[in-house]
C-alpha cells in the first residue's frame, strides 16, 4: 500500500490545474489516473495503527478532490453523463458537502 500511496499522493498531492486551453485531454487522463489510485480505504490492513487515522483522513480527502475535480473536467468537455453520475455517487456518500450539490445543480 505504500507505492500506491506515494504514487497517489505525486500524481494528486497538490490541487491540480483543472483543465487548460488545450491540455484538456491531458489533465483528464492525469486525473483518471489519480482516481483510479485513490479508489478503496486507505489504510484499510491497519484501522488501528497509531499513525493510520491522520493519514486516511488525508488521503480521502485527496481522493474526493480529485474525483470532483474529474467531474469538473468532464463537464467542461461535455461528458455530462459521466459527471452526473460522479456527482451523484459523491452527493450520496458525502451528503453535506455543498462543492459537490453545487456542482450538480449548475
Amino acid at each position: 500500500m505504500t507505492t500506491l500511496t506515494t504514487r497517489f499522493t505525486e500524481t494528486f498531492g497538490v490541487e491540480h490545474p483543472i483543465v487548460q486551453g488545450g491540455m484538456q485531454a491531458v489533465s483528464r487522463a492525469e486525473l483518471v489516473a489519480a482516481v483510479a489510485l485513490g479508489r478503496g480505504e486507505p489504510y484499510a490492513d491497519w484501522p488501528d495503527a497509531f499513525w493510520s487515522e491522520a493519514e486516511r483522513h488525508r488521503l480521502s480527502e485527496l481522493a474526493l478532490t480529485a474525483r470532483t475535480q474529474l467531474a469538473d473536467a468532464d463537464l467542461l468537455l461535455g461528458r455530462t453523463d459521466e459527471a452526473v453520475a460522479e456527482l451523484e455517487l459523491l452527493a450520496g456518500s458525502h451528503p453535506y458537502r455543498e462543492e459537490v450539490w453545487a456542482r450538480l445543480v449548475r
